[in-house]
């Protein structure tokens, strides 16, 4: 059964990692988190826009219905995932206390994660736009805004998965939604291979996954 890795039954006093690394790691930490907590509230106010300009369309009465919808549709998802950003940004601080074993995040999932949000922000004002000029498309294209704005979140997610500590005891990290865990590295039964591309995941004796990662993860050992 998980506990939480602030519980001070399971807190490790001495640091396998050195200063320096723990202040850098810090510092990475707290920054992709202001990154966060400045595209959420950018989010929520794309969102508040998108809703307002469906209300406005709405008492003009002149509009199509699913011109209003997408406005609509697109707004609620964007005010959604905003405050779903806005919570998981909260945390700025992150404890490195005891690891041996840092699994660093991949560049690659944060800059695509980014390139999403960008491109989803941009077709967010798109969905106005043509829903001013009565486009049956903005309906379309406020869907695909959605599922780039989902996609940017489950990079995000993706992205704090990577954060897995381990010493020669226990392995713990922090969820998609910002809560931290903490098991006994007794209850990885096995390592197997995932599906996506060259990814692996440890399973307790359940078959139940605990944590995953990918090849290109990069993974230090601090001894």
């Amino acid at each position: 059964m998980t506990k939480p890795v602030n519980d001070p039954n399971e807190t490790l006093i001495h640091s396998c990692i050195t200063p320096d690394e723990r202040v850098r790691l810090q510092y990475q930490f707290q920054n992709r988190h202001r990154f966060m907590t400045a595209g959420s509230i950018f989010l929520l106010l794309l969102g508040i826009l998108s809703l307002v300009s469906a209300l406005f369309l709405a008492a003009s009465e002149d509009f199509p219905f699913i011109c209003i919808l997408a406005c609509a549709v697109s707004g609620a998802g964007m005010i959604i995932l905003g405050v779903w950003a806005l919570r998981v940004s909260g945390k700025h601080e992150a404890d490195f206390t005891g690891a041996k074993i840092v699994v660093y995040e991949s560049k690659l999932g944060l800059f695509l994660g980014w390139l999403l949000y960008i491109i989803g922000a941009v077709l967010s004002i798109v969905v106005i736009v043509l829903a001013v000029h009565e486009d049956g498309g903005s309906m379309i294209v406020s869907l695909l805004t959605l599922v780039l704005f989902f996609g940017w979140a489950a990079c995000a997610s993706d992205y704090r998965n990577r954060r897995i500590l381990m010493n020669d005891s226990r392995v713990w990290g922090v969820n998609a939604f910002g809560k931290n865990w903490c098991f006994s590295k007794s209850e990885i039964d096995k390592v197997g291979l995932q599906l996506s591309a060259g990814g692996f995941s440890a399973k307790d004796s359940h078959g139940k996954t605990l944590f995953g990662f990918e090849n290109n993860m990069t993974k230090t050992s601090h001894t």
